[in-house]
C-alpha cells in the first residue's frame, strides 16, 4: 500500500489508536487515560455469591411486569413513575386517587416487607446537596425523554414502542458511560 507524507496507512492508524487505548497521552482529552490492561487487572469484576439473589431478582421483576400488565389492563394507565408523580404535581387534579395511591404503595411497601423480613442497610456515599442534584437532573431528563426507565424500559418496551427502545438504549449508554467514566477513568 502506498502512504503519502503526513498520511497514516489503516495499520499504523490502528496501532496509534491502540497506544491510545492503552494508556498513551490522548492530545484531543488533553489527560493521560490509565491503560485498559491495567484496569482489568487491577479491579476485576466481583460478585458477592452471599447476596446474590436471582430467584429472589426474578420474582420481583415478575411481579413488576404482573403490576404493569395489571395497570395497563386495568387502568389503561402505564406504570411509569416520572409520569404518575407528574401528574400529581400537575393542575387541575383530576384523576390523583389512583396516583396517589401508587405513591403511597411505592412508599409503604419496604416497610410492609421489613415486617416479613430483615431488610439490608442502606448506605448511600454522597451528600444531601449530590442526592438532591441528581434526582433533579434525573427529573429533567424524564421530562425530556418523555418518560422513565419503568415507564420506557418495562412498559413501553413490552407494547414494542420504538420511541421506549430508543430511551431504554439511551438510559443504559448513558450508565455505562458513566460508570466508564467515573470509576475507570477517573479512579473513584
Amino acid at each position: 500500500m502506498t502512504t503519502f507524507p503526513g498520511r497514516r496507512s489503516p495499520a499504523a492508524t490502528f496501532f496509534l489508536g491502540a497506544r491510545l487505548a492503552c494508556g498513551a497521552y490522548n492530545p484531543a482529552l488533553g489527560l493521560h487515560l490509565r491503560p485498559l490492561r491495567a484496569l482489568s487487572r487491577a479491579s476485576p469484576m466481583q460478585i458477592d455469591l452471599t447476596h446474590f439473589t436471582p430467584w429472589l431478582s426474578l420474582a420481583g421483576g415478575l411481579v413488576i411486569g404482573l403490576a404493569a400488565a395489571l395497570m395497563i389492563l386495568g387502568l389503561g394507565r402505564i406504570a411509569g413513575i416520572s409520569g404518575i408523580v407528574g401528574g400529581l404535581l400537575k393542575l387541575p387534579h383530576g384523576d390523583t386517587a389512583w396516583r396517589a395511591a401508587f405513591v403511597i404503595g411505592l412508599l409503604l411497601a419496604p416497610w410492609l416487607a421489613r415486617a416479613f423480613d430483615a431488610m439490608p442497610a442502606a448506605q448511600i456515599d454522597a451528600g444531601w446537596g449530590e442526592v438532591l442534584a441528581a434526582g433533579l437532573l434525573v427529573g429533567i431528563g424524564t421530562r425530556y425523554a418523555g418518560g422513565c426507565t419503568s415507564g420506557h424500559g418495562v412498559c413501553g418496551l413490552s407494547r414494542g414502542s420504538v420511541r421506549s427502545l430508543a430511551a431504554t438504549l439511551t438510559f443504559m449508554a448513558a450508565g455505562f458511560l458513566t460508570v466508564l467514566v467515573q470509576r475507570h477513568w477517573l479512579g473513584g
